[in-house]
């Protein structure tokens, strides 16, 4: 039984992104073993069920299916900073902003709230789950954590656009033709409670056990990155050639020409004038419907246009003409119809995007959710000793906007650690510049704190020092999906935190804040106590 995994349902049995089932309850009964929470995590399955934007043609194939599309996974929320001049406001597609796909890879950032209990008592109970773990992971997750994690709430990485996590299984290389597939988003137990690292949890003396989580399912959208070759860090599409015989870059049809009929499978193959050393940078993929235009000599007159369906795609790993190496032969379907062409001259292809049905960030995007489960390690090790960890207490404040703010609060006692976010409703962008913090009235420094400075990265490092961490990266930014380059490419995070005392008592602290010269801070401020407990 050690090295066992068992799947656990949630009490509640359907779920969807309308945002009207995501309570979700997991119960651990007494006696029923002993369990590894450090290797056991939440599962959510889903799958992408669009249908073509555009109807199948002649050029398709009679029978021709849907296209499979590459398909990314978003946590959707417009974040605008308040009276921000461009682009902090974003840029608008599809009639969102484009700060509505900031990137992320901390999975839990699809929880609301989570609470843990058992018979013994409260063991966490953790409001904003989303907001905590989505900023915090620019500090305690570095680039490797984003690939090696163990899930993911995004398809792409950050600082790696190319596709990590398809939704789909998208296939590059030869005739087998890509699908539609699920994909799992995994969230370590570890990544919701801070007791989730521990690696024995025995029910014979915890007793009965219950996770009780409410998802934000209705945040989880896809987008459609077909043609988005800018973001995955590809070569376009670019233009292919109509090949006959190998020869390269002219179509030798003979005397007198061709009459109308098909290219692409009768009257010789398309090969891509783009060159892509790696099956990675080729957006091409069997299956794939894209829109064409095709030209005589280049730039003349359309000799077709219409839809086209690959068939194969065949990596020309050496061309024996040019010495180039990468160029892609592009098979199709049912070929193209087109109207006669000429002798000796070259015929090029343009392909452009031809999107799924379902497409842009937001709600009713095709996305199904098929199911929530607890996969739980089991551990044949007992442990009778109890635990002590920490967690987080939530006070949520909301003052009014204003270019200076000035607030006091009582941390709980035992409180290890303060982080100060302004979730908006979960990423923390504010148009902060500087503060002061002071713990029972002692100022923690000796002047005004800059944002991003020095002093500022201190008490973060200082920070995760006292909970057992170091600081992995101190970019604090998250960058998005929609945009790599030139304005709203990314957004930086605002996260102020502070060591804090042991004591049995409350400890008052004292929050200043300025903003940005002429800019109002939102007001919106979320206080994380980090308190130690014992059960």
């Amino acid at each position: 039984m050690s090295n066992e995994f068992v799947k656990i349902s949630s009490l509640q049995g359907l779920h969807d992104n309308s945002g009207h089932t995501n309570l979700v309850d997991f119960v651990l009964p007494t006696n029923s073993g002993s369990y590894d929470l450090s290797q056991s995590y939440v599962n959510i399955n889903v799958s992408h069920n669009s249908t073509d934007a555009q109807a199948v043609t002649t050029q398709d194939g009679a029978g021709c299916p849907d296209g499979v599309y590459n398909i990314a996974l978003c946590f959707a929320e417009g974040v605008q900073r308040a009276n921000a001049p461009a682009p902090a406001q974003g840029t608008v597609i599809n009639g969102v902003r484009s700060t509505d796909s900031l990137q992320n890879r901390n999975p839990a950032i699809f929880i609301n709230h989570a609470r843990f209990e058992c018979a013994k008592g409260r063991i966490e109970d953790i409001r904003n789950v989303s907001a905590l773990k989505a900023n915090m992971e620019v500090y305690d997750k570095d680039f490797g954590d984003y690939s090696n994690g163990l899930g993911a709430s995004s398809s792409l990485p950050i600082h790696d656009r190319n596709v990590a996590q398809n939704i789909n299984n998208l296939n590059g290389d030869g005739n087998i033709i890509s699908e539609k597939a699920s994909h799992d988003i995994r969230i370590p137990l570890k990544d919701i409670f801070n007791s989730g690292v521990n690696p024995v949890y025995d029910t014979s003396y915890f007793g009965y056990s219950k996770i009780h989580l409410e998802l934000l399912l209705q945040k989880m959208v896809t987008y459609d990155l077909d043609g988005k070759t800018t973001i995955l860090a590809k070569k376009p599409y670019g233009d292919a050639t109509l090949q006959n015989h190998g020869v390269c870059g002219i179509c030798t049809i003979g005397a007198g020409g061709q009459a109308a009929n098909t290219f692409g499978t009768v009257d010789g193959n398309l090969v891509s004038n783009n060159v892509y050393h790696s099956l990675e940078d080729s957006p091409f993929y069997v299956g794939k419907r894209m829109a064409f235009v095709a030209n005589e000599g280049g730039g003349g007159p359309a000799i077709a246009a219409g839809h086209a369906q690959i068939a194969e795609l065949i990596h020309i790993d050496h061309d024996r003409f040019t010495g180039n190496v990468g160029h892609i032969e592009i098979k199709l379907t049912a070929g193209m119809t087109h109207t006669a062409l000429t002798n000796n001259m070259t015929y090029q292809v343009t392909f452009t995007d031809l999107e799924s049905g379902s497409t842009g960030v937001g709600p009713n995007s095709g996305l199904s959710i098929n199911a929530v489960e607890l996969v739980a390690k089991m551990t044949s090790q007992r442990d009778n000793s109890g635990m002590e960890y920490s967690t987080y207490v939530t006070q949520e404040d909301t003052t009014s906007a204003g270019e200076f703010i000035n607030r006091t609060y009582m941390l709980p006692p035992n409180t290890m650690n303060v982080v100060v976010m302004f979730p908006n409703p979960t990423f923390s962008i504010e148009n902060l510049t500087s503060y002061r913090l002071s713990l029972n009235g002692d100022d923690v420094t000796n002047r005004t704190v800059d944002l991003l400075s020095a002093q500022h990265n201190d008490l973060i490092g200082n920070t995760m020092i006292n909970r057992g961490q170091v600081v992995k990266n101190l970019e604090a930014k998250k960058a998005n999906i929609l945009s790599v380059t030139g304005g709203g490419s990314e957004e930086d995070i605002s996260v102020i935190m502070c060591p804090v005392k042991l004591s049995n008592e409350m400890t008052q602290f004292n929050l200043e804040l300025t903003s940005f010269f002429g800019q109002n801070l939102s007001g919106k401020i979320a206080i994380y106590s980090e308190v130690m407990k014992q059960i």
